[in-house]
């Protein structure tokens, strides 16, 4: 990963230690230290659902009526936490959830009949 750019590297982390000792990263997950880094990010719930694609259920589903009231119940730490498991990402991108794609560009659906939903999200964060 570092090939070429060995010095650079070096710098980064050298600079980086400085802020914070390298040591204490053991105690974060990558999720965790994301979060620190980049901040928390007010997840827009309205945005989420109107680009929310359903397979097998419509929007007035009791079920999918169910996951958007759970989700607006949540605070925001919970919310980025949810959208981090089922997309690989706390962030969403400036352009909205319109604008959300996998790590191979493709449009992130789930699909809860067949149980896709879990196999895909961690499927993506591992194959990025």
């Amino acid at each position: 990963m570092t090939r070429g750019i060995e010095e650079q590297t070096k710098a980064f982390l050298d600079g980086f230690n400085e802020v914070v000792p390298l040591e204490w990263l053991k105690y974060f997950d990558e999720r965790e230290l994301e979060l620190m880094l980049c901040g928390m990010q007010e997840v827009d719930v309205d945005d989420w659902q109107r680009n929310s694609i359903y397979r097998h259920y419509t929007r007035s589903s009791k079920q999918v009526v169910w996951f958007w009231q759970y989700v607006r119940q949540l605070d925001s730490e919970k919310r980025s936490r949810l959208l981090q498991f089922v997309t690989g990402t706390c962030r969403v991108p400036v352009g909205g959830f319109a604008e959300l794609m996998g790590k191979k560009c493709e449009t992130l659906v789930y699909d809860l009949v067949s149980k896709r939903f879990f196999f895909r999200s961690c499927c993506l964060i591992l194959a990025g």
